[in-house]
């Protein structure tokens, strides 16, 4: 099911809450059973309730906590909604819950990332060294968390791949090495950036959040010729969603929210949010390791941080806990047209790649890769068999 809920002007936390509340409930199915705050006229809902799929297992003052039954296995997993006095703060996936205490058990807040704009520096190992931070957005500076990357440019700002090494230059640079254009260390499949998810643990010498020395979370060697460039830096941030009033002239936009027995999306374009919470299928380690979690949490609009998930089996430290970066893996598919020179959307399922056991892969339910542009972002489509999809950064979602 997907809901396209929009707010009017007298709506709050309070009505939005409970808005959200009853759509993934099900006790909402028509703008009829939505709050004072709700614009009826330009919310719609589209498909079926999964039932049986959700249920709310805890209230508090400032949180409401739901289980999640696997589409296909007897998996639970729980989410937690969590409010202030303005806003919806936090999105929180959890193994386990323990309902007397109204505790999250083996929990992961799935967060977003925002740019906070680009420094220059350079890599040694676990070190980095910043020589400029200027470009930083205002009253921005680094700290504890800050992730690095992945792009990378020898100019002011972010660029691709191929805008930092053609094919002449890859032959005069290689990938390793004194002449090497970028990583040769973890990453070194990829010579223009660092490895997945460098981030900062703690600054070493240097003007507190500016210049000076870093300690990374991962290793990385620049080479002597190129080694000031300029970085990228997001910053993980919880989901922070405040109400906003729909304007037919202006922002068309409210809340997104699907409720699916595959996942949980909640999308705020006003709120720079969208967070989906999606099954996934089972591996040769999850089928030995039955504790892993079967969910995972994503952060659509910067999808190149890849997944979360609360609780899985890692073999690098041969024990359960959570597990971040976890990159997406698919084939973006090309843009075809029929007979009728009518464009066919094709598209290709997403996995998610568990890194550190192996590459095993697991599918992820409903989400999945479509031709770059070729729908606007937070628009729906039907499909073939007239299923409706919601469109999130040339991803299809699936909405039933």
């Amino acid at each position: 099911m997907l809901v396209r809920y929009r707010m009017n002007s007298t709506a709050n936390v309070t009505t939005m809450r409970t808005d959200i509340d009853n759509i993934i409930r099900g006790l909402a199915n028509t703008t009829a059973h939505l709050s004072v705050g709700c614009d009826t006229a330009n919310t719609v809902f589209y498909g079926t309730y999964p039932s049986a799929k959700f249920a709310r297992v805890g209230t508090a003052a400032g949180s409401d906590t739901y289980s999640k039954i696997h589409n296909d296995y007897a998996d639970l997993d729980y989410i937690r909604l969590s409010y202030d006095t303005t806003k919806l703060t936090t999105i929180t996936l959890a193994n386990t819950y323990t309902s007397g205490t109204d505790t999250l058990v083996n929990s992961k807040e799935i967060v977003k990332y925002e740019s906070i704009g680009y420094i220059q520096a350079k890599f040694s190992g676990t070190i980095m060294t910043v020589n400029d931070v200027g470009r930083l957005k205002l009253g921005y500076t680094l700290a504890p968390g800050d992730i690095i990357g992945p792009n990378y440019d020898k100019n002011y700002s972010t660029g691709t791949t191929s805008s930092n090494m053609n094919g002449s230059m890859a032959l005069l640079f290689p990938k390793g090495g004194l002449y090497a254009l970028g990583n040769s260390g973890a990453n070194s499949y990829d010579p223009n950036s660092v490895s997945p998810s460098t981030t900062i643990s703690s600054q070493v010498t240097g003007t507190t959040g500016s210049t000076g020395t870093y300690a990374m979370s991962a290793a990385n060697e620049m080479n002597e010729i190129f080694g000031w460039t300029y970085w990228q830096v997001y910053r993980p941030v919880s989901a922070n969603i405040l109400p906003n009033t729909f304007n037919a002239y202006g922002l068309q936009h409210g809340i997104d929210i699907i409720v699916s027995s595959k996942m949980l999306v909640i999308s705020s374009p006003y709120n720079a949010t969208s967070i989906g919470i999606f099954d996934i299928g089972k591996n040769g380690v999850s089928r030995i390791y039955t504790g892993e979690s079967l969910m995972v949490g994503i952060d659509l609009r910067s999808e190149i941080f890849g997944g979360t998930m609360a609780y899985r089996y890692k073999f690098t430290t041969n024990s359960y806990g959570p597990q971040s970066a976890m990159s997406l893996v698919s084939t973006p598919p090309l843009r075809k047209f029929n007979q009728n020179n009518s464009v066919v959307v094709i598209e290709n399922p997403v996995f998610i790649n568990h890194e550190d056991n192996g590459n095993v892969l697991s599918v992820i339910y409903g989400l999945y890769k479509i031709p770059e542009n070729i729908y606007g972002a937070y628009t729906t489509y039907v499909d073939g068999s007239s299923v409706r999809r919601f469109t999130i950064n040339d991803y299809s979602l699936l909405t039933e």
